[in-house]
């Protein structure tokens, strides 16, 4: 049973088909909270290329509300949710007082103004 569904998914040779997107990709990993890093590498994407993020953009560094901030105001940027954004949801989720400072990052977001710059 198993072997028959690996099969069907990776087929007889054991191999993904190749990858064959429409366009050209810009792939971003791991950012963890350096809206800095965010910032260069998205000045090093090409016009033309599909930028997708994907995933662990908070944690570790000193700007994760930021990088939020940043990708949530160019929805052009495709976002995969890591490990470390189910940890955050999981936080946010367990009590009111976080999930309303959560809202409170993304009404920022809105705004255009990177909460980092207002709460300082």
């Amino acid at each position: 049973m198993a072997t028959g569904f690996l099969k069907r998914i990776f087929g007889a040779g054991g191999r993904f088909s190749p990858a064959a997107p429409d366009q050209p990709l810009f792939v971003i990993g791991d950012l963890h909270g350096r809206a800095d890093l965010l910032d260069k590498l998205l000045d090093q994407a090409r016009d033309g290329e599909q930028i997708i993020c994907v995933g662990d953009y908070v944690d570790r560094g000193e700007n994760s509300a930021d990088v939020l901030a940043r990708l949530h105001e160019t929805p052009d940027i495709l976002c995969l949710k890591g490990n470390h954004e189910d940890m955050l949801l999981a936080f946010f989720g367990r009590s009111r007082k976080c999930r309303a400072t959560l809202a409170a990052v993304w009404r920022v977001a809105d705004t255009g103004q990177l909460w980092g710059s207002r709460h300082q």
